[in-house]
């Protein structure tokens, strides 16, 4: 899973395909160009796709964390957290 669209802050999407996916342009340091598969998954589209396979399923949306430590601090918090509360059958996304 990707992290959100966040005005200002994300790189543009270049171009949407036929199916939806969404790239943004990258270039790197030897001065190539390429376009990477960036999709950000709705809450609706989250939900839709594990509702056949998961039940009760909770989505959390995180607000949008500059620093990528705090990030991965939040996330493997959360996973602890969810993995104590939840059936065994249960899946993290």
């Amino acid at each position: 899973m990707d992290n959100k669209v966040v005005t200002g802050s994300s790189i543009q999407i270049n171009s949407t395909d036929n199916f939806g996916n969404t790239y943004q342009s990258r270039r790197l340091e030897n001065g190539t160009t390429h376009l990477v598969l960036k999709n950000f998954p709705s809450k609706n589209f989250i939900i839709d796709k594990l509702s056949s396979i998961a039940i009760d399923i909770q989505f959390i949306d995180l607000e949008y964390l500059l620093d990528r430590e705090l990030q991965a601090e939040w996330v493997q918090y959360l996973k602890a957290a969810s993995i104590k509360k939840m059936p065994s059958n249960s899946v993290i996304y």
